[in-house]
């Protein structure tokens, strides 16, 4: 069995269903690996497959974790990961616009451009015009927003006119959905119907509504889920309910290990029994259509 599947399986708390799903295809998974016509699964999927990072920050986060670009580059590397969407972290030099943060990582991507995708950071609480015109100008793609860390509500005024500003400029959100927020999935669904242009990655796959969130988002075309720190009982339910075409790469380093990150969805992607054409939409050609 993957060690990966021993690592997630020690949680608090068990869909029993699931659980038992596992425990049914342990044996069968092994065998699957063992099997000669086999052995090359992983060489299957990621032939010829480009892998994006959909959520990786470069700098130092208040609460001690950073990563330099030296380091991410690095990682990619080992992992055979072509690119990365790269943003800040809660920077203690955020400050009201994140100006600063995103500057750094204007000066990463300029020094990368083949393998890093700019998104920055806004808090929406303050006048994020000026930032956000001159970033576009520069060619970030995409924005980041963290509801728990900047202290917003997903649906405020000031939030929905930022959304509405993004989807003019045709800007890509992705926006934090997983630790510190409970029920998002309603709030989630307002923001994707009041803005159908507006392309949304649900960071964290909304894990802590998730069966609501699979319920009221899976079926719009402006969203997809990116699956940063699921565990694997909630990556399973998200697999199992989701369409391929709409579930996104992502490993959250430095707060989590890339490594891990990729080697959990391959391994629950593999046991949801997955085709590997349908793990290698998930690893990063969904992303590169909306990147286009």
């Amino acid at each position: 069995m993957s060690l990966v599947l021993l690592h997630y399986l020690k949680v608090s708390t068990i869909n029993l269903n699931i659980t038992l799903f596992i425990i049914q295809s342990m044996t069968t998974l092994s065998k699957y690996f063992i099997e000669s016509e086999n052995i090359g699964i992983y060489e299957q999927i990621l032939e010829k497959v480009t892998i994006i990072d959909a959520h990786t920050h470069i700098g130092s986060d208040v609460d001690g974790h950073k990563l330099s670009v030296p380091s991410l580059l690095k990682s990619m590397k080992h992992n055979d990961i072509n690119k990365a969407i790269i943003f800040p972290p809660d920077d203690k030099r955020a400050g009201r616009t994140f100006s600063h943060p995103n500057e750094h990582i204007l000066k990463a991507y300029q020094n990368n451009p083949q393998k890093f995708i700019p998104f920055f950071r806004l808090n929406p609480k303050y006048d994020w015009t000026e930032e956000l015109e001159k970033r576009v100008s520069q060619g970030f793609l995409g924005v980041k927003l963290h509801p728990r860390a900047q202290k917003f509500f997903m649906t405020s005024q000031k939030a929905m006119s930022l959304y509405k500003k993004l989807e003019k400029e045709n800007l890509i959100l992705l926006i934090h959905a997983g630790f510190g927020l409970d029920s998002i999935a309603e709030d989630l669904n307002s923001i994707a119907r009041t803005f159908p242009k507006l392309k949304i990655l649900v960071g964290h796959g909304g894990f802590p509504d998730l069966e609501s969130v699979i319920r009221l988002l899976k079926a719009r075309d402006n969203i997809m889920f990116e699956i940063s720190t699921m565990r694997i009982f909630d990556l399973l339910e998200l697999l199992k309910s989701v369409s391929s075409k709409k579930i996104v790469f992502g490993s959250d380093v430095p707060y989590y290990d890339q490594t891990l990150s990729l080697q959990v969805l391959i391994d629950s992607a593999t046991l949801a029994r997955k085709q590997p054409h349908q793990i290698r939409r998930m690893l990063g050609e969904n992303l590169e259509k909306w990147l286009k």
